[in-house]
């Protein structure tokens, strides 16, 4: 699958197998770094390519060159499943800092690995599948030019409809109250300020929430805590609106 690791990671990678010396792996890194697309870690397993350590490439320039691989290397590992999405993907090599980090299958095998090149793009896409659902824009189209119209419009026009539906909603409900109007005419003042301020509101927590959701701060568990905080936030917000607009009306 494309969007998970197996389908990001890289094959070419160095490896060697467990019991060489220093010395040793320096000379095998020789012969095969020119076709390795990253040479920073070298990744030690057995026989049956289970995954045992790493070293980086610092690690084998300052050893002493009799030492075997083993001694030095990192058994503490990080990797990935070659399964999981490549969302989380991104977000754990970012949370380590590491240039790349091992792909694994569930018996501990490495299958390759993961670079910090592989992600620009899955960074890219996420980030716009993002931008795309904040805007209510419908799937993402890999390229707008070469897109027809009515594709497009497939894409937009249910969330519109929606939009539209809660619009007749509002229009209804300020038809219930068109005798107060009707009698003050002073309110039709604060009609522009509500929906105004109304929609300035929604895109504050809109955003927000989307920024959280992008790099993992806010979780789907969390919909419940983020709408009662997000109400609070809007009773404290507009209540403080709401005494500017009475001390304008006052006026």
């Amino acid at each position: 699958d494309r969007n998970t690791a197996g389908g990001r990671m890289t094959t070419d990678f160095a490896q060697v197998e467990k019991g060489i010396t220093v010395e040793q792996t320096l000379k095998s890194l020789r012969k095969t770094a020119k076709d390795l697309e990253m040479i920073y870690y070298i990744y030690i397993a057995d026989r049956t390519d289970k995954l045992l350590g790493v070293v980086s490439l610092k690690d084998l320039i300052i050893a002493q060159p009799e030492k075997e691989i083993d001694e030095i290397m990192h058994t503490k590992l990080i990797t990935i499943p070659i399964n999981m999405d490549q969302e989380q993907v991104a977000k754990r090599i970012a949370r380590y800092d590491f240039l790349a980090l091992p792909v694994v299958d569930k018996e501990g095998k490495i299958k390759g690995i993961i670079t910090v090149d592989d992600l620009i793009d899955v960074i890219r896409e996420e980030d716009t599948e993002d931008m795309y659902k904040f805007g209510a824009a419908g799937r993402h189209i890999d390229n707008y030019m070469s897109s027809t119209p009515l594709t497009l419009a497939k894409h937009r026009i249910t969330w519109l409809l929606i939009l539209v539906v809660t619009g007749f909603i509002s229009g209804t409900i300020m038809e219930e109250f068109s005798f107060a109007l009707k009698n003050v005419v002073s309110l039709a003042f604060f009609i522009p300020l509500l929906m105004g301020s109304g929609g300035n509101a929604g895109t504050q927590a809109a955003s927000v929430v989307v920024r959280g959701l992008a790099i993992g701060e806010v979780k789907l568990g969390d919909i419940w805590r983020v709408v009662k905080k997000e109400f609070l936030i809007g009773i404290t917000v507009g209540t403080a609106l709401g005494i500017l607009g009475s001390v304008k009306g006052t006026n």
